[in-house]
């Protein structure tokens, strides 16, 4: 099982995104695994980000295999106060990124996929 990033998820699509040759690489190993999760707040900004890089004809293909492929987590009201304190904690994560460490924690998830460095010493490995 292995938690998947928006900046991943958009590399892997986007052609022209600056992650798009490491994404291609690092979806070999991702491949692999037997379950790929995303939560709704992953999936929002994934979609929001091809729609401003490539447009919604886009959009429509990458929600497609999103629904098709991946496990979405969608968060309940009581995982909040313990991502705000994940938020608190290291202080330069969005609420997002602390709600994904949150569901990685109950799903007893280990690595994410991401080029976001802000992942980085948070307990979890960080493959890019």
């Amino acid at each position: 099982m292995i938690f998947l990033d928006s900046s991943f998820i958009i590399g892997l699509f986007v052609e022209n995104d600056q992650w798009h040759d490491a994404a291609l690489k690092l979806s070999r190993y991702v491949d692999t695994k037997d379950e790929l999760v995303i939560s709704n707040l992953v999936l929002s900004e994934t979609i929001t980000g091809i729609n401003k890089k490539i447009g919604v004809e886009a959009c429509k293909i990458v929600f497609n295999y999103i629904m098709d492929n991946f496990n979405i987590i969608t968060e309940t009201k009581k995982l909040y106060p313990k991502a705000m304190q994940t938020l608190v904690k290291y202080h330069n994560l969005s609420f997002a990124d602390s709600v994904s460490i949150e569901i990685m924690k109950l799903m007893n998830i280990h690595e994410i996929a991401s080029f976001d460095e802000d992942f980085d010493n948070k307990g979890i490995l960080r493959l890019h």
